[in-house]
């Protein structure tokens, strides 16, 4: 369960550092990829649209100074039939010709012919002449003739080699001499002029009449074989695909929607070139993930290698090998908890002897203290004494009885742990009393006892053996012996202190006994049990 724990711990770790490096990166990819493509997309369609709109304008334009060209040519009698000796006449047509076409985006030719059809004046060698059968006029002269207040437009279809060259656009307007119509002023928009317009712009084009036909292209996939536009461009919306390519149009009208304008950006490339970048980017993505899992892969068995060390370590403790060493070294707060452990370790097993070595004083003292209490050669002395006094002087008898009955009573009652020093004072008198009895004149026993001292709690018969080791003593090279117990309570510690003028204790006996105080105290910083 542990090696469980560990490993999922393990994979945690890497999960949540896949999940921290990958899920931002991931997030940043797509969106840079998708703010990339929508910023190319707004900026194809707004550059598109615009193109649409700057060809429209330009062709208005064209189109609206074509008109106040003829407009001004027409708007004087011209006799024709003079107008071929009238050299004047001739060059302020031809400056207001040139100025047109000078400044006009679109270029168109211009013709004046008469009532006949024979070209007057032409900015083109090659004239372009529109038939007259009888009185009946064909195309733009039949429009023109039938309204002559109005200025005619005009799809003239030219066709060579029974297949459709293209379409020219006639702008026409009527010369009148006293009333008739003496000729016709024509400005002529080709094909190719109105492809040159378009070129001019950054994408392709396409215009349309309002019937539908092409006027001009610069992609001839648009035009069918009848000269019309395919529906692919007027039926769809502003992204589509034909034959394979992917477009994306927009469209503004023209001449008073006389003309339709179609700009065109081809995106086929592009959308390739987004596809070949996308893949890039997945599959520099796929390496990257591989990457982030194998350094967070080693980056958690790093880490989780220092845990399981502290766990073998903590394993090690729970089964009482408090020897393992853990030695951690990886600059870290795992080396800190390291050394914790290992001086916890240290503390433990230092706490644990000093345990052990007061468990065993602790026996060797309550060993010592039954035999104290049970002393047979103090019962038998004592008995000695009551058989003796018993002759000598009965009541003094009676009394040593009742002193060594409660003395007996009290060491043998095993309920009492702990009493007040009051308490094991007065059983100690009864001891003391038994020994004067004994002794007579030669033992005596003084005791100064503070008031605070005799209300703390110590041990049971905690004097009882320290007096008889005085006693036992204190009489070996002397006849007479006095024992002084003092008890008094310093910096809230009590203090009992038992002195006697006995021998005293030999030098050599109290060096050894010094020098395990002095033992004790530099190992648990205190002296005693």
């Amino acid at each position: 369960m542990d090696a469980e724990k560990r490993s999922s711990f393990k994979d945690e770790i890497r999960r949540a550092l896949i999940a921290h490096a990958v899920t931002p990166v991931f997030l940043v990819t797509l969106l840079c990829f998708f703010s990339i493509f929508f910023i190319w997309r707004h900026a194809i369609v707004t550059d598109t649209r615009r193109a649409s709109a700057d060809l429209a304008g330009d062709l208005d334009r064209s189109f609206s100074e074509g008109e106040a060209l003829l407009d001004n040519v027409t708007g004087r009698e011209i006799e024709m039939d003079e107008l071929w000796r009238n050299a004047d006449q001739q060059s302020l047509l031809y400056d207001q010709m040139y100025r047109y076409r000078q400044n006009c985006p679109a270029a168109a030719e211009f013709y004046l012919v008469d009532s006949l059809m024979r070209v007057a004046m032409s900015s083109n060698k090659t004239a372009v002449v529109y038939p007259k059968y009888g009185d009946v006029y064909w195309g733009v002269m039949r429009e023109v003739a039938e309204h002559p207040d109005q200025c005619a437009l005009y799809y003239d279809t030219q066709i060579r080699n029974n297949v459709i060259a293209g379409v020219d656009t006639v702008l026409c307007r009527p010369v009148r001499h006293r009333g008739q119509i003496s000729g016709f002023a024509l400005l002529q928009y080709g094909s190719q002029s109105l492809q040159s317009l378009i070129n001019r712009h950054s994408v392709s084009g396409v215009v349309i009449n309002e019937y539908g036909h092409v006027v001009a292209s610069t992609i001839p996939v648009f035009t069918d074989s009848n000269g019309r536009v395919r529906k692919e461009l007027t039926g769809s919306g502003s992204f589509f695909t034909m034959d394979g390519e992917d477009y994306f149009a927009a469209s503004s009208p023209a001449i008073g929607g006389k003309l339709t304008v179609f700009a065109l950006s081809q995106i086929t490339t592009v959308q390739r070139l987004a596809f070949l970048g996308g893949s890039f980017l997945v599959l520099v993505f796929f390496f990257l993930i591989l990457f982030i899992y194998a350094s967070a892969k080693r980056i958690a068995e790093q880490k989780t290698k220092t845990i399981g060390q502290l766990l073998t370590a903590f394993e090690e403790a729970g089964s009482g090998n408090l020897d393992y060493c853990l030695d951690i070294r990886s600059n870290d707060e795992f080396e800190t908890i390291g050394f914790s452990y290992e001086k916890l370790m240290g503390d433990m097993k230092r706490l644990i002897a000093r345990n052990k070595e007061q468990a065993r004083e602790a026996i060797l003292s309550e060993i010592h203290q039954l035999e104290s209490q049970f002393n047979p050669h103090f019962l038998y002395n004592t008995l000695e004494t009551i058989r003796y006094m018993a002759m000598q002087d009965p009541a003094a008898t009676d009394e040593m009885i009742v002193w060594l009955a409660g003395l007996l009573r009290y060491s043998v009652n095993s309920s009492i742990g702990s009493v007040q020093l009051k308490e094991d004072v007065c059983y100690t008198l009864n001891y003391l009393k038994i020994q004067k009895c004994r002794f007579g004149r030669a033992f005596n026993f003084v005791f100064e006892i503070q008031p605070e001292a005799a209300r703390c709690y110590v041990p049971k018969l905690v004097l009882e053996p320290i007096i008889e080791n005085c006693i036992k003593h204190g009489f070996e090279r002397t006849g007479s012996l006095t024992v002084q117990v003092a008890a008094v309570v310093e910096d809230n510690r009590l203090l009992i202190t038992v002195t006697d003028d006995g021998a005293g204790i030999p030098p050599d006996q109290l060096e050894k006994i010094r020098g395990w105080l002095r033992e004790r105290k530099t190992e648990d910083g205190d002296i005693g049990p």
